[in-house]
């Protein structure tokens, strides 16, 4: 491995503890920011040439990964500790490309909120997608809480993956559950 060509510095005050990332479409990439101070309430898309960021998207903090669906053209955000008015979120924060990014569409609840002063473990924090079926894949392990496994025919207390379908205008809907 070879160094690095070019580092981009994120502002503290858009981004804070970056860790997940999805390139998206028209040189985009969208961060994952996961601040550990639950002081900075955003995650970021940038410009994947100059690293300037292009859109600040409010209330989508708090994710491990990221991941972009260029089947549909939406970022999907597994968010397990970000901070939503004063309660940490376990959301899938979904946002259509197409239409304003600095506004989010929706978050789909993945899991019970994890309240200070427990630390956050067990929680949903990965998604992936389908851009053929336009699927999205969140898995939901035991110690999540809810009843998002349960709801489509799985085992809370044994987790799942939870399989969502989703397009562009309409709410994901939990399709099916599979045991882990």
């Amino acid at each position: 491995m070879t160094a690095p060509v070019n580092v981009y510095s994120i502002p503290l005050t858009k981004c804070a503890g970056p860790q997940g990332m999805a390139i998206g479409p028209e040189n985009q990439i969208l961060l994952g920011c996961n601040d550990p101070n639950k002081t900075v309430p955003s995650t970021v898309i940038i410009n994947d040439k100059t690293g300037k960021v292009i859109e600040t998207v409010a209330n989508e903090d708090g994710s491990d990964e990221v991941w972009y669906n260029e089947g549909n053209g939406s970022y999907f955000l597994a968010r397990s500790g970000g901070l939503t008015g004063l309660t940490l979120a376990q959301q899938l924060g979904i946002i259509d490309v197409n239409a304003d990014p600095s506004v989010t569409d929706q978050s789909v609840s993945i899991g019970q909120p994890n309240l200070p002063p427990a630390s956050p473990h067990g929680t949903a924090h990965s998604v992936a997608a389908d851009p053929i079926f336009n699927q999205i894949y969140v898995p939901i392990p035991s110690t999540a809480g809810g009843a998002i496994c349960s709801g489509a025919g799985g085992s809370d207390a044994q987790g799942c993956i939870a399989v969502f379908t989703a397009a562009h205008d309409d709410a994901p809907i939990p399709l099916i559950s599979k045991k882990k």
